[in-house]
């Protein structure tokens, strides 16, 4: 615990990676999405302060939650031309407080607690909306998510294939590189990578529709992770009206998300709630006259909340 007259406690990305695994993220993810759907967590939606001159958004994400003893704010900077300057689009600190006292328990970076609680979020939505036969992973984007995103889902689903698709061919190659596997393949053309796909990630900084429901097949789930302001998208109209939607967060959604507020369209269910009550399935969407699934994620103060906890307790428990 750290005092006026004590550095606090930093813990690192690269000590992160040695604490926890994905798996143990996806673990406390789940059942932090579950507390928030049902009462359990306390936080606000994300407060956004603009930075028009260099085209920035801060954002701030505090949130408690009883039964995951944990009291957290996250602090994150979004600057979607940082990607052109070889600095990161994305960056944030994690400060960790002792729910007992207030007092300050640890900084974390923000960055990492981010790209894992991310993916495990989209996971954990895939569990829950995974199609019957599971066959192709389409990643849209080259980015630190992509790369999550392909470790996490495939706890959830064995794939046979996964496509990788980006603007830059050189980022879409080193991408492949990284995720690792015989049945990786990079595609040249957006379209062609999403035919006959059965689950479609987003994970770019586009603010225009780039992904189109006709390219898709009748059962298609996507997991939109992008566009994360009210007036940015990355799904366009006939995806988003002939889909059933999940949330991390209603109440975000109907504030933040582009996707929806443009799109005019209902959201029918929080992860949470089918963590709770079980997978929604293709036959539930077309009973409502839908023809794809959709979790649009915006990402939530709760996940960082309890991904920051279980890293310092894996941490404490090797120090002390």
């Amino acid at each position: 615990m750290a005092h006026s007259d004590n550095p606090p406690l930093y813990i690192s990305g690269k000590q992160m990676r040695d604490l926890v695994t994905m798996a143990d993220v996806i673990g406390v993810v789940e059942k932090g999405l579950k507390a928030f759907s049902f009462g359990g967590v306390v936080q606000p939606v994300r407060s956004v302060v603009k930075v028009p001159e260099y085209n920035g958004l801060l954002g701030l994400m505090p949130s408690y939650c009883n039964s995951a003893n944990t009291l957290a704010t996250k602090i994150i900077t979004l600057y979607p031309d940082n990607g052109d300057k070889g600095i990161p689009t994305h960056q944030a600190i994690v400060i960790l407080q002792d729910p007992l006292s207030g007092s300050l328990l640890a900084l974390l970076d923000g960055d990492s607690i981010t790209t894992m609680r991310t993916a495990a979020a989209s996971a954990v939505a895939l569990k829950y909306m995974k199609p019957s036969n599971p066959g192709v992973l389409c990643i849209v984007g080259t980015g630190v998510q992509a790369r999550s995103h392909a470790e996490a889902l495939r706890l959830i689903c064995n794939f046979e294939e996964v496509r990788i698709w980006g603007r830059n061919p050189e980022r879409a190659s080193q991408c492949a590189a990284d995720i690792g596997g015989h049945n990786v393949k990079v595609f040249q053309d957006l379209q062609t990578a999403c035919k006959d796909a059965d689950v479609i990630v987003t994970v770019t900084i586009a603010t225009e529709p780039i992904l189109k429901g006709d390219w898709l097949k009748d059962g298609a789930v996507v997991i939109g992770v992008g566009a994360c302001t009210s007036v940015w998208r990355e799904l366009d109209d006939t995806l988003m009206k002939n889909a059933l939607i999940v949330v991390d967060s209603k109440e975000a959604a109907a504030k933040e998300a582009g996707d929806i507020i443009l799109g005019n369209v209902e959201i029918h269910y929080e992860v949470g709630e089918l963590v709770a009550k079980g997978p929604v399935t293709m036959e539930t969407a077309h009973s409502l006259g839908k023809r794809f699934l959709v979790f649009k994620s915006l990402g939530i103060a709760i996940e960082d909340a309890v991904t920051g906890r279980l890293v310092y307790d894996k941490y404490m428990n090797l120090h002390t």
